[in-house]
Parts: structure tokens; sequence; C-alpha cells
């Protein structure tokens, strides 16, 4: 079960010095009286709303500044990244730091925080429960998370003190307490499946281990072997391993494992990621685990898709780019759909397909205004549609490409009408 967390209570604390290895203060200036900021680290970036850098000064760690729509983007080189407003006699500014492991926000960009069955533990007994311990479990699951600290709190003088030690420790991180976490993992001493569950969320927060060989996962109850996994793929991604994680990724799904049925935000971020890599086998990787996975749907579904088409469009496979971003036709802003399914057509009459351009041609009549679709653009794409009219030839996907598009364009799933 996942922790339905009250985000409004956790306290964005900044990381301890140790915990850091470089910080940066960028100067920002108000262009509205709201001013709000949201860090991306597996994207390595910093969306700003409301504010931007001053001119004069340039980050070293966030060295390219995007003006998109409403938002400033940092783009940043780390995804360990760690970032907050501040205030002070000089006026607002950002405090960016890179951390030494793996960014803790709770967020789409971490591990979501699960409760873990409790037999495989050793624990004979099951909620709502009749020990600190369990009863804690029970509480945390249901998101209350004050009183599950009080009775973990109580069980450290039980039994089962090592859970309760994890589990005060991840509270811990919930309030961005670095050091209270990693005093609290450092404590778990017993073996067994929660002492390696410490020593991986140990590893998150320093970084030692990370790029070194990872543990065996082997004899990990099966819900906490896939929050392992997960861990794995987190930290591979935070040191830029993005083949390593897409690798553990697709051989999860290919093995029919559950990794991303519950962590489905997590999974569109990290396939997200790795779709902006250079490597080729990464893209293809990340190509399999999107639609192996079934990622555009979810909360991040619209930006993975996009991803993942522009992807598979940069590889010459426009058949498969267009039969992602048809699926997203009925999804997007008004504002947006001109542009989206002019797109969508050219990607599939450079496909050669031009009856399912066709269709989509016929789609923006019915739903673009009149004077929208009458216009120039959209008079050449609908002469274009004739199956007796040449088109432009896509160009030939790499070799590994070339085997993996075909079977995946049939895995997604839309609408023909």
């Amino acid at each position: 079960m996942f922790v339905a967390a009250v985000i409004s209570a956790i306290v964005s604390a900044p990381p301890p010095t140790g915990f850091t290895t470089a910080v940066e203060r960028v100067a920002l200036e108000r262009t509205a009286s709201s001013v709000d900021v949201q860090v991306d680290p597996l994207m390595r970036a910093i969306n700003l709303r409301g504010a931007r850098p001053v001119a004069r000064q340039k980050s070293q760690l966030c060295p390219k500044v995007q003006q998109r729509r409403t938002e400033v983007t940092l783009e940043c080189t780390t995804r360990r990244l760690w970032a907050a407003l501040g205030e002070d006699s000089q006026g607002l500014y950002l405090d960016v730091r890179t951390l030494r492991g793996v960014t803790w926000t709770w967020d789409a960009n971490a591990v979501p925080l699960q409760t873990w069955p409790l037999k495989p533990l050793g624990i004979p007994d099951a909620c709502p429960g009749t020990s600190d311990a369990v009863k804690a479990e029970c509480l945390l699951g249901e998101g209350r998370l004050f009183e599950a600290e009080e009775l973990y709190t109580a069980a450290l003088r039980g039994v089962d003190a090592h859970l309760a030690r994890v589990r005060l420790g991840d509270l811990a991180m919930l309030r961005g307490d670095a050091e209270g976490a990693l005093s609290w993992y450092s404590k778990v001493t017993s073996a067994g499946p929660t002492a390696r569950m410490a020593e991986l969320r140990l590893c998150d927060l320093t970084g030692a281990c990370l790029g070194l060989k990872p543990p065996t996962l082997a004899g990990l109850p099966p819900e906490m072997e896939l929050e392992a996994r997960l861990h794995l793929i987190r930290q591979d991604l935070a040191i830029d391993r993005d083949r390593q994680a897409m690798q553990q990724l697709v051989s999860q799904l290919e093995a029919k494992r559950p990794i991303c049925q519950r962590t489905r935000a997590f999974c569109q971020k990290a396939v997200a990621a790795a779709l902006a890599s250079e490597d080729e086998e990464t893209v293809s990787l990340a190509l399999s685990a999107f639609a192996t996975a079934g990622l555009s749907e979810g909360p991040f579904g619209v930006e993975v898709a996009q991803a993942a088409a522009a992807a598979a469009e940069a590889a010459g496979a426009p058949a498969f780019a267009a039969a992602v971003l048809s699926s997203l036709s009925g999804r997007l802003p008004a504002d947006e759909l001109d542009r989206h399914l002019q797109h969508v057509v050219r990607l599939y009459l450079s496909a050669g397909d031009t009856i399912r351009a066709g269709y989509i041609v016929e789609y923006a009549a019915q739903k673009l205004p009149a004077a929208t679709f009458r216009a120039r653009a959209w008079s050449t794409l609908s002469r274009a549609t004739n199956p007796g009219r040449p088109v432009a030839s896509a160009r030939t996907p790499p070799p590994r490409l070339t085997e993996r598009l075909p079977e995946l364009t049939q895995d997604i799933e839309v609408s023909r009408e």
C-alpha cells in the first residue's frame, strides 16, 4: 500500500552542508506577485513561475535559461538537484544545490513510500494490528503520519524496533530532515529485509554506493524487491547511467512484474528522462518501456508520450510517433490542437500512411474552428492525403529501432475513429 502523505505538511528544509557538493545562490527578479518553483531533478530542470534570473547573473549549476509560455526553465548540469526560493535584504533568490546522493523530494522524481507485508518480516500480525509497530504501519498506509510516528517511537522498546527505525527515518525524510533520517537508518543493525531496505536509503542519502556493484535482491519479499529495484533504477539515473536504468526497468516489464503498476508517475518520469538520451540503445529501451507499460495514461502521460514521439521521430520512425501523438488528441488544450494535428498528419504522410493521415484531417475538420481549418496549411495537408499523391519517404531508423518499433507500434492503444 502506498502512503497518501499530506504534502502540505512537508517542510522543505535545505540539505545540510555535509549532504551537498556544490551550493549556488541565483538572484531573481519578480515578474508577478506570486512566485513558485518546481524542481524536476530527473529532467535536470528547475521551473520558475512569477520570477526569472537577473540578466547580469549566469548560473554555473543551471547555465541555460529557457523562457516558456508562463514560466522560465533553468536547465541544469545534474540530476542530483535541490532548489528552493529564499529572500533576504537584497531581494529574492533561488538556492540551488548539488547533492552527494539522490534527490529526496517526495514527488514523482522519488521512489514512492509504501508499506510492507508483515509476515515476511517475521511479524505475525495484520492490520489494524495489536503491537505498536503494526498499528503504526497501518496508520502509515492510511496517511496518518503524526499518529504513526508516535507509535513507531513507542515501538522502539519492542521486538520490532528495526522496522520502527526505518520508518522514523522515512518520516524524517518527509520533513526534509536528512540528518535525522541518516541517524535512524544507521541504527538498523538487524539482518534481514528491513536492514537491506535501510541500506538502500542510506545510499540515496549519502551517495556512497552510487556507481558500485548493486546489492543482490534475492530473498526479498516480492513487494520489497520491486521497491528496491526502483531505488536502484533511481540511483542509476542520478549518476546518468540511463542505459542501465532502462535495462533494469525493461527486464522487469518483460518478466511481467508489476513494477509500474502502482508507481506510474515515477516510471513516466524515469522513461521521459531516458528518452532525452543521445544513446540509441537507451532510447530504444525507453521506448520499449513506454509501450510495454502503457505509460501514456496517468499523471505525466502527455509529457512522456510527447517525449516518446519526439524520440521516435528523430530516429526516423514516423509511424510510431504518429500513433503515440494521435492518442493524445483528445487530451490537449484547445490552443495546442491545431499545431498538434498538423504534426500528426505530416508524420503519417512521412510514414506513407495516407489513410490514417486522412482520418486525422477529418478529425481536424470536426474539432477545429472553421476559420482555422480553412488555412492554407490544412488545404495542403488535405490534398496530400490523396493516396495517389507522392509523399516524402521517411529516414531509415537505426537497426535496433528498426527491429523494435514495428512491434511496439502495435502496443500503442489509440483510437482510429
